[in-house]
């Protein structure tokens, strides 16, 4: 729908009551809005279509200055599903004025931080242009006029000239120019199984720029604008996070002054050149990508791996806007529109503008790039970091990339949202987002705030032990997020650990129709990755709440498991997990008021030896000692014995310490559960490592094999409403089986009793797989496999044989292309009958007659 501001104002002037609702009627260009209740909210539905409405109907007139007008006095009330007053609209329409000023004043110290014509002035002149814009921030400005992010931008550069001109002019002297040096540090990406944690253990939020929620709510702070000031790590806010129960936000990498010492550099020198050079000896792959391109495009492939990156990049803009303004084709949808416009504003020669277009080494060229670099840098800017995936230069270079990239700041958690408020800003007991509210009943969301409540360092110390977790993952070679420990600060002063994650590319929560009954679907049918290899670690770290009620803490990109938030791995309930060898598992925590372990039947839907994979994965990790190299640097990082760090410091990395502690004997306490369930596979495996691959699979495949023939199998999900690829045992009935190599052959045996007709049906299958059966008074059931027709036997007995015998209606039905789910049972062996029985129901196979009149379908 499409309500215009005017609308929404009017309705607002219709009524003498301030607290009176708004609320939209109608739909699509019939839409209005008019005036609603008086006392009682029209409904969450009816509230949030309002909301929206008038959200679109800012944005449509003011852009970012109207959303972050709109977070600004309605965010929070919006969250809660409230409804839109008078008194509302008219906040939000008069917040415009101040905000409008916050903004440019942000926007000046943003470009302040990395203006090419502040850097290469002196620290005492930088010093000085700084205090005359304290001192007069909007002195021949027009705010009124600026309506735009670009507005604004274009007025605190023409700001910062005047200041800079007024100093110029007090010193009646020009200014001393410096060279501009490579980017000192290079951007790199993490590897696959590359710990993550550590990488980043700076300050990124000082004293004044935590809580960013709170300065939303204040106006400070909105949609585009920048959260920090950093030498290293700048950050430019996106929206406040929404989902989940901790608190952040979500936000793109901002410019840095290392950019626009990048960006000054120049691509045609002889150290530029050699940079180049030296990239491509070093990487072939690369080397082949630059065959047939220039100079500037192979430096931009390059990115900030080389140090004139950023410089190619913003040539390469200048040259498609110089183009536009050539043409006379200036589009205002596209990105680099407004550097076009400012570029014709510039009013250059034809031949100038032509430099930009074609590019070139001639010392003119040179000279026309470098102005126009210094003079428009925040429209070329905004023209490199509004490059989106999806445009078609986006893979020209990693550095669009590195702008564009969405990550999340985490555990921000509030000043102004605590219980037990003391004066100092660290004190007292956090509570998590009163947006909960509005997913819970309100008495229960209340409680769940203060129960959940918690103090700074114990929140501080959770966000270290979620990024071991999280590490931990990654090297167990499960794709997980890349997820650092950044420090900030509480307005105090007082340390502040939080944790920020990159985005996947082309991640999607399982919740995203990736979920079914527990069961891993593809919602648009295309192939996903069988998850049975993850399940041994998640049965380690026990985070009971790994996949989610809805599957929102995994998901898949590009059809790939990808795992996210960690946060509660390794809490205690590893203990409560009563684990088999066939790493089914059973949560014996009494009665518990909370979820635990949900949908980890994402896990199961795989071939046995595929989650024995992952078990002997883990072996070999630990036993390389990266588990505990891991623990070790953690701990490190944060020794409380450092020399030279506060008191306050000291007593969170005790804290800290402590609680590493503890993982790392829960972690290797589960650890070692998970290895002697799995032992008798494990040793089969290791014993048949002369053994060819398929044999050594087979082997451990056919233990799986031989109980799901031998117990109760469903072939569907829990409610019926999926599919499932492999037959699955019912834990509660599961009859276990074992193996173990003995001289030239291997033998699988079975201590629990069965029925004649079990035993029946196990020796006409077994022995038509050309192995040996055996069976005692004692009830222990063994088969024996010579080692030279083992792959004969793995090929007959097989997990489709078994299905065939087990749910022969529903195979039938599948191999015909007719739906299972239709013909889908339980299959139930004949049980063992109880003492007392009939006796002949309990005869060892060679106490039976020889002559059975038994059939095994689809064997021969």
């Amino acid at each position: 729908m499409a309500i215009s501001l005017e609308t929404f104002k009017a309705a607002a002037n219709a009524t003498n009551f301030a607290s009176r609702d708004i609320i939209v009627h109608g739909q699509g260009k019939d839409a209005t809005a008019r005036l609603g209740n008086f006392f009682f909210s029209q409904g969450k539905v009816a509230n949030n279509a309002t909301m929206a409405a008038f959200k679109e109907a800012l944005e449509k007139e003011y852009g970012s200055l109207g959303t972050h007008a709109f977070d600004t006095v309605l965010g929070s009330r919006s969250q809660l599903n409230k409804s839109l007053r008078a008194c509302d609209i008219q906040q939000t329409l008069s917040s415009l004025v101040p905000i409008r000023r916050n903004r440019f004043v942000g926007e000046v110290n943003r470009q302040l931080d990395t203006s090419p014509k502040l850097l290469e002035l002196s620290k005492a002149d930088q010093d000085a242009v700084r205090r005359k814009l304290q001192g007069e921030p909007f002195k021949g400005v027009d705010l009124a006029a600026c309506r735009t992010p670009e507005d604004l931008a274009a007025a605190a550069s023409h700001r910062i000239d005047k200041a800079i001109g007024s100093l110029r002019k007090e010193k009646d002297e020009g200014l001393d120019t410096n060279a501009f040096g490579a980017r000192s540090s290079v951007e790199t990406a993490a590897g696959a199984k590359e710990p993550t944690g550590l990488r980043n253990l700076t300050t990124v939020l000082g004293a004044g720029t935590t809580s960013v929620e709170d300065q939303i709510k204040k106006g400070l702070i909105g949609a585009g604008m920048s959260v920090n000031r950093s030498a290293t790590n700048t950050i430019l806010f996106e929206k406040l996070k929404t989902n989940g129960v901790e608190p952040g936000f979500f936000y793109r990498n901002d410019w840095s002054p290392d950019d626009t010492r990048g960006m000054m550099a120049d691509i045609n020198s002889d150290e530029s050149r050699h940079a180049l050079d030296v990239l491509k000896q070093n990487d072939p792959a690369f080397a082949k990508k630059c065959e047939g391109k220039t100079l500037r495009d192979q430096i931009m492939l390059a990115g900030r791996a080389h140090p004139a990156g950023i410089s190619a990049v913003a040539e390469f803009v200048i040259a498609e806007a110089a183009q536009m303004v050539k043409n006379g084709k200036i589009a205002d949808n596209h990105s680099f529109g407004p550097l076009a416009k400012a570029l014709k504003n510039y009013d250059l020669s034809p031949s100038d503008l032509n430099r930009l277009v074609n590019g070139g080494v001639d010392k003119r060229s040179a000279d026309v790039m470098k102005e126009v670099k210094r003079e428009l840098f925040a429209q070329i800017r905004d023209a490199v970091m509004g490059v989106r995936n999806g445009d078609d230069f986006y893979l020209f270079s990693p550095i669009f990339k590195h702008f564009d990239e969405r990550h999340i700041m985490k555990l921000d958690y509030n000043e102004n949202d605590r219980v037990n408020i003391k004066d100092a800003a660290h004190a007292g007991s956090f509570q998590r987002p009163e947006r909960i509210l509005s997913t819970r009943k309100p008495i229960i969301g209340q409680i769940y705030r203060l129960q959940t409540a918690h103090s700074a360092d114990s929140i501080s110390s959770g966000a270290v032990t979620e990024a071991l977790a999280n590490d931990l993952t990654r090297i167990a070679g499960v794709p997980a997020q890349e997820l650092e420990i950044v420090r900030g600060e509480y307005s105090d002063g007082h340390p502040k650990l939080m944790l920020q994650a990159k985005f996947a590319d082309g991640y999607k929560d399982m919740e995203a129709g990736f979920i079914k009954d527990g069961r891993v679907v593809s919602p648009d049918g295309q192939p996903l990755e069988s998850l049975g290899k993850y399940k041994a670690f998640f049965l380690v770290t026990a985070d009971r709440d790994a996949v989610g009620r809805r599957g929102q803490n995994k998901g898949f990109a590009h059809g790939k498991f990808f795992a996210i938030d960690p946060g509660h791995s390794l809490e205690g309930n590893a203990k409560y997990l009563k684990v088999s060898s066939d790493l089914s598992f059973k949560d014996s925590y009494g009665k518990s008021t909370k979820p635990r372990f949900e949908n980890f039947s994402v896990f199961d839907d795989d071939t046995f030896f595929s989650k024995m994979e992952g078990v002997i994965s883990l072996r070999a990790t630990a036993n390389r000692g990266e588990f505990k190299a891991l623990f070790d640097k953690y701990r490190a990082a944060f020794d409380p014995n450092e020399e030279g760090i506060s008191d306050a410091e000291k007593t969170l990395r005790q804290k800290i310490s402590a609680d590493i502690d503890k993982k790392e004997k829960e972690f290797n306490e589960s650890l070692k559960k998970i290895l002697d369930v799995s032992a008798n596979n494990l040793d089969l495996y290791d014993d048949l490592c002369d053994k060819p691959e398929a044999v050594r699979q087979g082997a451990i495949e056919t233990v799986s094999n031989l109980e799901k023939l031998t117990s109760p199998t469903t072939w569907t999900s829990k409610k019926g409403k999926v599919a499932l690829e492999h037959l699955e045992v019912i834990p509660e009935s599961r009859v276990p089986w074992k193996a173990a190599l003995k001289g030239d052959n291997i033998v699988y045996f079975s201590e629990t009793k069965m029925s004649y007709m079990n035993m029946k049906q196990l020796e006409d299958v077994v022995t038509t797989a050309g192995a040996k059966f055996e069976s005692d008074a004692m009830g222990v059931t063994r088969i024996t496999v010579p080692l030279d027709k083992a792959e004969q036997f793995f090929a007959v007995f097989n997990e489709e044989k078994v299905q065939q015998i087990t749910h022969p209606a529903e195979y039938m039905a599948r191999k015909d292309g007719r739906d299972g789910l239709k013909e889908a049972t339980i299959y139930k062996p004949v049980p063992c009958p109880k003492p007392g029985a009939d006796p002949r129901q309990l005869m060892t196979v060679d106490q039976l007659p020889e002559q059975i009149d038994f059939a095994v379908d689809g064997l021969v």
